[in-house]
């Protein structure tokens, strides 16, 4: 019965490991299988009455042909490669978003530039007008579009955040139930086929968030999720998304519990498209239309067209409040304290210029408004309601910022009958003043000796000319920087005097811009952009001068010359600050491509890996297959001989 005992335990040894050769053969092609390897011992032998009894063979364990740092490698690579393979989707979108194509954003801006210097060349064609505009509302909409596109993608990269968070929550519920079960079999049998499946639901997991395991823990599995352990129990803990006041994004265990940063996986990609790469072009978008508007409408807005000077503007910028310093009214551009010259021009034809001093860290909208009323034949009007300024002239009345020289200066000092008179166009690169304080009395053109001498605004001494004997009273003189003087015929008095201001920049502190008055766009980022409607109604009033007069282009080209002026932040113009934008993209997309392939490459030779040391070699099995079999056959022949030997002994005893 001894030798029946120990013959029974190697055949069924031997039938069990024929069974497990079997199952390793039948899934050769499964993906992920790792090869299952019998490990028999001997039983114990044992001396019954002196007398000694063999063991035989039995099945220790069913084990699982694997290599834990080949695993750990294989689901940190897949995790890379997910993450990865994910970002280049989305950088691949914001490449050709920036790209420049017909149509793209380089293209408007090139056009609106050739249509202004078309218009430049005949001034005059109502037509070409129309066309500038068209193209300035092209490059608008083409702001708008950029700008709808990047707001679509952030809100597909969140929608993308809830479905994998949501796909990680129930695999990591199926996870936690799978060790439930694997805690319930590991006392009765080997559960290698659950195991198997852990092995891939963590594959799967490390595509969504990095994450690792630790297998030699109690129950035989700890998990650490985005670089923080995580204890699955009985019931999964929940991952939820924080919505921040920033606009950002960041996930969470539980509602209150501790923040994760993910740092691989598809997770951790599009976080980072959502939170940084899309607001860095999206700030990038709204400094460059914010510069575009800005400097267009700065401009724009001291320029008069064929239609000359205004009797009524409105603000298209407005303040949240109207009684509060225009520094905290929430006004989209900023502005810094500084002089602003108004023309105003009567129904003669004759000019006068005033001077506003403006500060934005202590006047309000309701101040500014109170200030152009103080004006001569202006009314500054604020709309409580809406928070916009109107200006409005008196009939017969008109107004502009050109800075064009006064005609009849402030003749509070005069007392003389000679009118004098200013004309010609000031030359100068910075804002003054002129003095001109006559020296003796007597009439003009007649008196000798009479002269009239020119001071600068610093009070230094510019030039000394003669109106007395030999001056033909009424002709221009030039006395500084294409700035002309003349006196009409009539008396003078020693001491007489007069000031006008020298304009060269009527805005010092960029306060029309930041006001919105006399733009050629409105709106303040790439979704409000859009062509100032009251230039679409009117195109005449699109600026081409300073003095309304036929062939006067000096807006124009000053518009012009944008192209090449720098922008705010960083001393780039705007094409050179566009191609820093698009290299910036096509770097990004050709990085990521590099990474993905080499990440491909490392994922690839981590399998491989794992194939050679887990996988099925059918030429191996059909090996052991052939050894197991030959030792059950020889167990049969061992039982048939004890079987005979039986029958022979019975029959003895017969």
């Amino acid at each position: 019965m001894q030798s029946l005992n120990t013959a029974l335990s190697g055949l069924i040894s031997s039938q069990y490991a024929i069974d497990q050769t079997a199952n390793n053969i039948s899934n050769a092609n499964t993906p992920g299988f790792h090869r299952r390897e019998v490990q028999m011992v001997s039983r114990r032998e044992t001396s019954v009455n002196g007398l000694l009894r063999v063991g035989g063979s039995t099945v220790d364990i069913i084990t699982r042909a694997r290599n834990l740092a080949v695993e750990s490698s294989l689901t940190s690579a897949t995790g890379d490669l997910a993450s990865i393979e994910n970002r280049l989707v989305y950088e691949n979108r914001l490449e050709f978003f920036f790209s420049n194509r017909p149509g793209s954003l380089y293209e408007r801006f090139n056009s609106l530039f050739g249509e202004l210097g078309k218009l430049s060349t005949d001034p005059q064609q109502s037509a070409q007008r129309n066309v500038v505009l068209q193209t300035g509302e092209q490059l608008a909409g083409q702001f708008k579009q950029l700008g709808d596109q990047l707001l679509d993608l952030k809100q597909q990269a969140q929608n993308e955040l809830k479905q994998q968070v949501g796909d990680l929550n129930t695999m990591l519920n199926d996870l936690a139930n799978l060790q439930l079960e694997i805690k319930d079999r590991i006392s009765k049998q080997p559960p290698n086929d659950l195991l198997e499946q852990r092995d891939q639901m963590i594959n799967r997991i490390a595509e969504i968030i990095d994450v690792s395991r630790n297998e030699f823990v109690q129950d035989g599995l700890g998990l650490s999720l985005a670089g923080g352990s995580l204890s699955l129990g009985a019931v999964a803990p929940k991952i939820e998304i924080q919505y921040n006041q920033d606009g950002s994004v960041q996930l969470q265990i539980g509602s209150q519990g501790r923040p994760l940063t993910p740092r691989g996986g598809r997770l951790a990609a599009l976080l980072e498209t959502h939170n940084t790469f899309i607001p860095e072009y999206e700030n990038r978008m709204r400094a460059l239309a914010g510069d575009v508007i800005r400097n267009f409408n700065q401009t724009h807005a001291q320029g008069i067209g064929a239609a000359g000077p205004f009797n009524l503007l409105n603000g298209s910028n407005f303040v949240k409040d109207v009684s509060v310093p225009l520094a905290e009214a929430g006004l989209p551009f900023d502005f810094s304290a500084g002089d602003l010259y108004v023309t105003v021009t009567g129904p003669g034809g004759e000019r006068r210029v005033s001077k506003l001093s403006l500060d934005p860290a202590t006047q309000s909208l309701n101040d500014v408004g109170a200030a152009f009323s103080g004006i001569p034949n202006l009314q500054g009007i604020v709309d409580s309601q809406t928070g916009q300024l109107r200006i409005l002239a008196d009939p017969g009345y008109r107004f502009d910022f050109t800075g064009r020289l006064e005609t009849v200066p402030d003749l509070t000092g005069f007392t003389g009958t000679a009118t004098p008179r200013i004309s010609g166009d000031y030359t100068g690169k910075n804002n003054d003043q002129l003095r001109v304080v006559v020296n003796g009395s007597g009439t003009v053109g007649l008196t000798a000796g009479l002269t009239a001498d020119v001071f600068d605004g610093g009070g230094n001494l510019l030039k000394t000319v003669s109106i007395g004997s030999g001056y033909e009273a009424g002709k221009a003189i030039e006395v500084y920087q294409g700035v002309k003087v003349s006196f009409a015929a009539g008396a003078v008095a020693n001491g007489d005097e007069f000031n006008t201001f020298l304009v060269a920049n009527s805005d010092q502190g960029k306060f029309l811009s930041a006001l919105g008055l006399n733009g050629f766009f409105q709106g303040s980022d790439p979704l409000s952009i859009a062509v100032d409607p009251e230039l679409k109604s009117n195109p005449s009033r699109i600026s081409l001068g300073k003095t309304g007069e036929f062939g006067d282009t000096s807006v124009i080209k000053k518009m012009l010359a944008l192209r090449e002026q720098p922008l705010a932040d960083g001393g780039l113009t705007f094409e050179g600050y566009h191609a820093e934008t698009t290299a910036l993209s096509g770097s990004r997309v050709r990085t990521s491509g590099f990474l993905q392939s080499q990440l491909k490459d490392l994922k690839t030779d981590y399998e491989q890996q794992r194939e050679g040391f887990s996988g099925i070699d059918i030429n191996e099995e059909m090996v052991k297959l052939s050894k197991f079999q030959r030792a059950y056959e020889a167990t049969v022949r061992v039982l048939t001989a004890m079987d005979q030997m039986m029958q022979e002994l019975m029959s003895s005893l017969r």
